[in-house]
């Protein structure tokens, strides 16, 4: 199926596998920052002695929730462009990749098996890896 093509080394693989594992972690970092909690936020000066005054609370609050949404969407962009025409295996793919159920795992509680082989599965999770490793 064109395996080869896709090929990541153990360690390029060990670190997409970890971001994706962290999907849930992006998205309750974009729940919790909120305008509200600007408010009771206090920044961590620079220098331990010294207070910043010019510190933008506002500005961090943006920053990182920006980065929280590129993630989030970084990982869902390439589960829809690895699956292509067969995005009706998404929630899969999706499920493998950011809660680390195994094929077995989604067979016992959602039947995949009923819709592709094992090898097909594992086909479209490694190009899921070679599209996030070149997008990343």
């Amino acid at each position: 199926m064109g395996e080869k093509k896709y090929y990541l080394s153990k360690y390029k693989y060990f670190e997409l596998y970890y971001f994706c594992a962290q999907y849930y972690d992006y998205a309750g970092d974009l729940c919790a920052l909120d305008l509200e909690e600007v408010k009771s936020w206090t920044p961590k000066p620079a220098h331990p002695n010294k207070i910043r005054q010019d510190y933008d609370q506002v500005g961090e609050l943006a920053t990182r929730r920006a980065s929280a949404i590129a993630k989030i969407n970084l990982i869902e962009d390439c589960l829809h462009r690895s699956l292509g025409e067969e995005d009706n295996f998404y929630l899969y793919l999706f499920r493998n990749v950011t809660e680390e159920l195994s094929y077995e795992d989604l067979d016992e509680s959602m039947g995949i098996h009923k819709d592709m082989t094992k090898e097909h599965f594992n086909f479209l999770r490694t190009k899921f890896f070679y599209f996030l490793s070149k997008e990343r």
